[in-house]
């Protein structure tokens, strides 16, 4: 997830300086990473809701504290969780 949050984050940087071509090309290209990324979120609301499988809060919780803490990571890279931390 935190790498497709980049890499839209990459690509749309500067998108109001191209050329409108390039423009509709980049912003497909966003969509794409978009509604995968849709995929990932729904992925994993799907699994951290399977509270019968008794590695499931563990696993979450050891997630939502690398999304608090992981020292390498800049405020930018935990809204990449924003959307499964609503859902949550």
């Amino acid at each position: 997830m935190l790498a497709a949050h980049r890499q839209m984050v990459v690509l749309m940087t500067g998108e109001r300086a191209l050329k409108p071509a390039e423009r509709r090309a980049v912003g497909a290209v966003g969509q794409l990473l978009f509604h995968d990324q849709q995929e990932r979120v729904d992925a994993l609301t799907t699994a951290a809701a399977n509270t019968a499988d008794p590695a499931t809060l563990p696993a979450l919780e050891t997630l939502l504290d690398r999304i608090e803490s992981e020292p390498s990571w800049f405020d930018a890279d935990r809204l990449a969780f924003k959307e499964f931390l609503t859902r949550l």
